[in-house]
C-alpha cells in the first residue's frame, strides 16, 4: 500500500496527545502536515484539533462533512486520497472505508490502550467516544419484562412504547 493510500483513524492524533510517541506517516508525504477527514461536529472536535497543534507543531488541514459522504469521497480518491485520518460519526462509514482497504494497522501501542471490545480485530480502527441509550417507558402500560430489545417498533408494543419524535441533534439517532 502506497504512503498516499495509508489512512489512519483519530486515535493516532489522540495518541500523540497523550505522550505515546508513535507518529502516523502522512499521506502527503510531509511530516509537519495532516489532512483529517471528520463527520464529527467542527465544534465538537475542532478544539481536539487546535490542540493537537499547539502541543506537536503539526499543521492539521480538517474537511468537515457527513462521514457517509466522506467515506464515498475517500473511496473515489483512492490512491490520491489526501486523507491521513477518518473520524467517523458513524460505525457505517468507518467499516465502509476498512471494506476498501484504504485503512492501515495501528502500531501496537495505540492499540494495546484501547479495550479489544473497542477496536477493530484486525487493528485498523479504534474506538475514541460512546454513546448511551435510554428507554422512558411507562410502568402503568409496560412492564420492565415488556421492555424492548433491539427494537422499540415491535407490533406487540404498539402504542406502548415509542421514540422521541424530535428531530435527531448531532445526528445522534442515525447510528
Amino acid at each position: 500500500m502506497s504512503r498516499r493510500a495509508t489512512l489512519l483513524p483519530l486515535l493516532a492524533l489522540l495518541a500523540l496527545l497523550a505522550g505515546c510517541g508513535e507518529r502516523p506517516e502522512p499521506a502527503g508525504g510531509d511530516p509537519n502536515r495532516l489532512t483529517v477527514y471528520s463527520g464529527r461536529a467542527e465544534d465538537l472536535v475542532g478544539p481536539l484539533f487546535e490542540r493537537f497543534e499547539r502541543s506537536t507543531g503539526v499543521d492539521v488541514e480538517v474537511r468537515y462533512g457527513d462521514s457517509a459522504e466522506l467515506a464515498a469521497t475517500i473511496g473515489e480518491e483512492g490512491e490520491n486520497s489526501p486523507a491521513d485520518v477518518f473520524f467517523a460519526q458513524d460505525a457505517g462509514a468507518l467499516g465502509a472505508v476498512a471494506e476498501t482497504g484504504r485503512l492501515a494497522r495501528l502500531p501496537e501501542p495505540l492499540l494495546g490502550k484501547v479495550d479489544s471490545r473497542f477496536r477493530d480485530p484486525g487493528g485498523r480502527w479504534v474506538g475514541v467516544s460512546g454513546r448511551a441509550r435510554v428507554v422512558a417507558y411507562d410502568k402503568r402500560r409496560l412492564s420492565g419484562r415488556e421492555l424492548p430489545g433491539a427494537s422499540s417498533t415491535s407490533p406487540t408494543r404498539a402504542g406502548r412504547a415509542g421514540s422521541d419524535s424530535r428531530p435527531p441533534t448531532l445526528r445522534s439517532r442515525r447510528s
